[in-house]
């Protein structure tokens, strides 16, 4: 793909970008060459969470001197995080998990972005959500125009991922990067703090493609243990917004008790996941005059599972809509 930028020095790249993993050999590749396609990325922290699989060999498979490797001075994916935040050197932080991809250009607008006012922290994006096969599921969020979220983010509504956002160094490090009382939901909190940093922008546009993945953490996560850190996220940023300060911080913060490994059978959070973003695509869709993409949409949703009573009703009302104008035109 051509893009209208001069190619740049390693002095203009303004992005760092840091990639916790752990034993993600089979999908690292394909992430570490989506963030590199990406003019603006001055370097790429990789940081290994003591990784058993064949990472190394993915990793020098890769010639380019922009890739740093650091092993992870803490452990789990907040610590991953900050290991790489406090070697990064560029102005701007990015992340990116290893089983997902980067979009080529999605630097570009949100640069521009950051350089035209100081008081904006950080600019996020939509993400395209697909199966680990690249079958497309529909993109999220489904806004057409740029918008101030930070307001949202403070009271604990997550607008975007934290992956679709370039965030200001200097401000990550203020806060002091994520927090590691968050065994998952790490991204989520450091979003709704970054509400009370300064302006979070949205932009249009998909910059960040995330895969469904069940080997995936959130999804290898117990369920219960995923509600409870997510619940924890929201109850904390409502917290600072009328208090000022959270539970964690003032060092009342509940902690998680149950650390029992259970197996647990992913499918059906994950189809309910899918059947969720193909019903709302579905309705953005149908608003936008797109009905024959919105009727394949909420029929996929269906063959997902024909026993859920919502998707129904959702597929009658799209159904209505659509056939009805048709019935009531004068016939020719």
């Amino acid at each position: 793909m051509t893009h209208s930028l001069e190619v740049r020095s390693a002095t203009d790249r303004r992005v760092s970008v840091v990639l916790p993993f752990k034993n993600g050999a089979r999908t690292l590749a394909r992430a570490i060459s989506s963030i590199l396609e990406n003019e603006e990325v001055g370097e790429l922290i990789l940081v290994n969470d003591q990784s058993t699989d064949g990472f190394q060999r993915v990793i020098d498979s890769f010639d380019d001197p922009r890739i740093l490797l650091l092993d992870n001075e803490g452990s789990g994916i907040a610590d991953g995080f900050n290991t790489g935040l406090k070697r990064a050197r560029c102005e701007f932080i990015a992340k990116c998990d290893d089983d997902d991809l980067y979009v080529a250009g999605r630097f570009i607008h949100q640069v521009r972005a950051l350089d035209s006012s100081p008081d904006i922290v950080a600019v996020g994006g939509q993400h395209l959500v697909c199966l680990d096969d690249g079958t497309e599921i529909g993109k999220l969020p489904l806004y057409d125009e740029a918008r101030n979220i930070s307001e949202s983010l403070c009271e604990g509504v997550p607008e975007v991922y934290f992956t679709t956002c370039l965030v200001r160094r200097d401000v990550l490090l203020k806060m002091g990067g994520k927090r590691n009382y968050f065994y998952v939901a790490e991204d989520l909190d450091t979003l709704f703090r970054l509400g009370m940093e300064g302006e979070v922008l949205y932009l249009p546009g998909v910059v960040y493609i995330h895969h469904l993945r069940k080997e995936s953490i959130s999804h290898r996560t117990r369920r219960s243990r995923h509600k409870f850190f997510n619940a924890k996220a929201k109850e904390f940023a409502e917290q600072r917004k009328q208090f000022g300060k959270d539970d964690l911080q003032v060092g009342k913060a509940e902690k998680w008790e149950d650390d029992r490994e259970v197996s647990e059978d992913s499918s059906e959070y994950l189809n309910n996941r899918i059947i969720g973003i193909l019903t709302a695509n579905a309705f953005y869709n149908l608003n936008g005059g797109r009905n024959r993409l919105a009727l394949a949409q909420i029929a996929r949703a269906l063959t997902m599972n024909i026993t859920v009573l919502a998707t129904w009703r959702s597929a009658c009302v799209i159904v209505v809509r659509v056939v009805l104008p048709r019935a009531r035109s004068p016939k020719n």
